[in-house]
């Protein structure tokens, strides 16, 4: 069967078909599916049983055609193909975002197989199944097949499908790609308040990721909130999510949440529709990065000192090819108390990607001068950066202003932080410090306690007069 209409059809092209005996009594009909889509000019045999008679051997004297309808359907693109081990594929092959490229490899028996590998470059979310269709070519324009792959899930890396055995094909070409889509309200990239959400991808166990760029001109603490809702192909809500954004952001940095589509009770693992609420930036502490050094691949604040305190960074090779820093903090003031001791450091990759941030573990030196806290350095680390010390915490015996998380003496981002990340199940606090985060007095900390410590710091709402006895 060759197609000729000078337009590409589809698999289910039917060709339909009856047989007569030898009187010219109607034996049988039938509907032969195509089963191949064929391109213009190309050709495909079709090998199918075709009822007989009343009994089994009983052969048609005549074949009658009736009209065939064909499908109109996707033409291949073969604008850039190239050879592999023998077989052309498709080279930079690209279909409503999404990306497939194909590797030949030679079974031991000598047999061929296609392994096709697909990627997500669309920057949207795509949820539920995807599928993908291909032909396998023979020569002179034959089209031995077209088949479609089993359901697969497009993460944030590529998903390699199943080997194809090739059989007699000596060209395979990938066609359309089935992905559901969704909706975006506002569409990406959706800035508010400063802050774009530039992509929304699925992660992998059951998560997805936000990408978040810091356009505001200024520096926004990792308490920054992103919210969002989910809806289903019925237009119902099915999650309502607020995030913290996890990492400190000078103006231009950025970072990617990951969190799962739950909340209270609720949850989203595809949804049809995305829409982002106003986001809520806190201003922060922007790092200082005036003066860097470069030890072992790792870019470093050189002498820099916070609250009479002197930093300094060593990066390190482990002996299993790892490496890991040693933050050297050094008593510049002798008047400084005794007491439990804190920093907070932010790890970057490339081009701007802040990769978390983090709270040093408290430490206090004890008549030394100077203390070493280590700290892990995933293989993404290009940058570390250290901000504000905290002092030490009051003593037993003293009291706490309502809100004063860490029990500095002070209600600041860094005490909305604390709050938002236990709020999270990111932190865990001692039960003095939940009481001091409890703002609400509901026994629980939840992100409004957090949002009301960030106001109270940003003096939009009065500070607590409530004192909690240590």
């Amino acid at each position: 069967m060759a197609n000729e209409s000078g337009k590409p059809v589809k698999n289910d092209t039917v060709i339909p078909l009856t047989c007569y005996d030898e009187t010219g009594k109607k034996i049988a009909e039938a509907q032969l599916p195509l089963s191949a889509d064929l391109s213009d000019g190309e050709y495909t045999i079709l090998s199918a049983g075709i009822p007989a008679g009343e009994t089994p051997d009983e052969a048609p004297e005549k074949i009658s055609f009736g009209e065939i309808v064909p499908q109109q359907g996707y033409d291949y693109d073969e604008s850039k193909t190239e050879t592999k081990n023998g077989v052309t594929v498709q080279k930079d092959y690209g279909y409503d975002g999404v990306s497939a490229s194909v590797e030949i490899t030679t079974e031991p028996d000598g047999k061929k197989s296609a392994g096709i590998t697909v990627s997500n470059d669309s920057g949207r979310f795509i949820p539920g199944d995807c599928t993908l269709e291909y032909k396998l070519c023979g020569e002179d324009g034959r089209v031995i097949a077209t088949i479609e792959t089993e359901p697969f899930r497009i993460g944030d890396e590529a998903v390699t499908l199943p080997a194809a055995p090739l059989g007699d094909a000596t060209k395979i070409l990938i066609g359309a790609i089935s992905a559901p889509q969704t909706g975006f309200d506002p569409p990406l990239p959706y800035t508010s308040n400063g802050l774009t959400i530039r992509r929304f991808f699925p992660a992998g166990d059951g998560t997805v990721g936000i990408e978040v760029a810091n356009e505001s001109g200024g520096p926004v603490k990792d308490t920054s909130e992103i919210t969002f809702a989910c809806y289903n192909e019925k237009g119902e809500k099915t999650a309502d999510v607020s995030v913290p954004l996890g990492a400190d952001l000078s103006d231009g940095e950025f970072t990617v949440i990951r969190t799962e589509l739950k909340a209270d009770g609720l949850t989203a693992d595809a949804p049809a529709k995305v829409s982002f609420g106003e986001t809520a930036p806190a201003e922060g502490y922007d790092y200082d990065e005036s003066n860097t050094e470069t030890t072992n691949g790792v870019t470093v604040q050189k002498g820099l000192t916070q609250e009479g305190l002197a930093f300094a960074v060593a990066v390190e090779e482990s002996a299993d090819g790892g490496r890991t820093a040693v933050i050297t903090v050094t008593k510049e003031d002798d008047a400084l108390p005794e007491g439990e001791y804190g920093f907070e450091y932010k790890l970057c990759g490339a081009d701007g990607n802040v990769i978390a941030t983090l709270d040093s573990p408290a430490f206090s030196f004890d008549g030394k001068e100077s203390v070493g806290i280590p700290a892990e350095l995933s293989g993404d680390v290009e940058k570390l950066l250290i901000g504000r010390a905290t002092a030490p915490a009051k003593q037993p015996g003293q009291s706490f202003t309502l809100g004063d998380v860490n029990g500095d003496g002070k209600i600041n981002s860094t005490d909305a932080r604390l709050a938002l990340r236990a709020a999270a199940k990111l932190e865990t606090l001692t039960a003095l410090q939940e009481t001091l985060a409890d703002i609400s007095g509901d026994g629980k900390v939840r992100s409004g306690d957090a949002r009301t410590i960030l106001r109270i710091a940003a003096r939009l709402e009065p500070k607590p007069e409530t004192q909690i006895p240590a």
